[in-house]
């Protein structure tokens, strides 16, 4: 056999192979929902969507088939703002002004999260709450305080959803940043 027939052979047998694996992932009949009891192209008598719905939950109901229930993805921290633009103009900005407010959430009302802030803060930055429950709420506002600051104002927090003991939870924060200029 030369080389030429063994190539044409190997790629029979992977397509064959292929086609196999593909078979076994295509309903079968007894798997397919029903979509209605009686076919009929008549126009007055189509189903309507809610037929649809009805009939196919009948066949998976009645599916030997165990299917199992649907896991709810457990509640998340959330916040409702990520970007705020604020100017300082030094001098004329007033102390205790507001650059705006945050508000923590849990995805699921029902369900009480705790949070807390982390990372470096800036100094002309007060902070209402740094950490607490849901639902809360963090207000920013500038303090007068410039000693150290930069010219241009880029800063990101993240707010990191944390157990009731206090640790934080890896992998569930969300970030809000403030950017503008300081002249």
């Amino acid at each position: 056999m030369n080389k030429k027939n063994s190539i044409i052979i190997g790629i029979a047998i992977v397509l064959a192979g292929g086609a196999w694996v593909t078979s076994s992932f295509v309903l079968t009949p007894a798997q397919t929902p029903v979509v209605s009891e009686t076919a009929s192209t008549a126009p007055e008598e189509l189903e309507t969507e809610d037929d649809v719905v009805a009939t196919t939950t009948q066949a998976v109901a009645t599916s030997s088939v165990p299917v199992a229930p649907a896991k709810k993805a457990p509640a998340r921290v959330m916040i409702d703002k990520t970007l705020f633009n604020y100017d300082i103009v030094t001098g004329k900005t007033p102390c205790g002004d507001t650059i705006g407010t945050v508000n923590v959430t849990s995805d699921d009302p029902s369900k009480e999260l705790y949070w807390g802030m982390t990372g470096a803060m800036p100094i002309w930055l007060t902070f209402s709450e740094v950490e607490g429950k849901t639902p809360g709420k963090i207000d920013m506002t500038f303090n007068c305080v410039m000693s150290g600051a930069e010219e241009d104002i880029n800063w990101e927090f993240i707010v990191v959803e944390k157990t009731k003991e206090g640790k934080f939870v890896d992998g569930y924060y969300r970030a809000f940043k403030i950017i503008g200029d300081i002249n």
